[in-house]
């Protein structure tokens, strides 16, 4: 799934795009994948991507979200209803599963499909690169 983020993001040292690109900032509007990861206590948890990258102090309420449910083409749900995520990607037969929701599993509101990731924006204009790198 994706979303687009609210405000612009300013990125952390610990994070992948400082130490491999320099992006000192992730400009608002940026689209953001969310992947979904079980946590060691077997809890679903949403896992921010940017390019290639974790953001690992992204939260939630940092992204645009929808005032529907939606689905992926995978299979995987938003509800915006419980602010939570129904998680069927991990499966190869997602795509099957996706064909077959209407509904959202956690609420029962009809589901809409989220539009597929805008692969024709160019990061470069969400990107802002790290001054002291740009003069090196």
């Amino acid at each position: 799934m994706w979303f687009r983020l609210k405000e612009d993001y300013e990125t952390h040292e610990d994070e992948i795009h400082r130490e491999s690109w320099g992006i000192g900032k992730i400009k608002k509007g940026a689209p953001v994948t969310v992947g979904l990861i079980f946590d060691p206590k077997g809890q679903l948890k949403p896992d921010f991507i940017f390019s290639s990258g974790g953001l690992h102090h992204l939260i939630l309420s940092m992204l645009e979200l929808p005032n529907s449910c939606v689905k992926s083409y995978d299979g995987d749900v938003f509800c915006a209803t419980k602010q939570e995520f129904f998680y069927a990607s991990y499966d190869r037969s997602s795509i099957t599963i996706a064909k077959q929701l209407f509904h959202c599993p956690l609420c029962g509101q009809e589901l809409k499909e989220q539009p597929t990731f805008p692969r024709e924006e160019k990061s470069e204009t969400f990107e802002v690169k790290l001054q002291s790198l740009l003069t090196a």
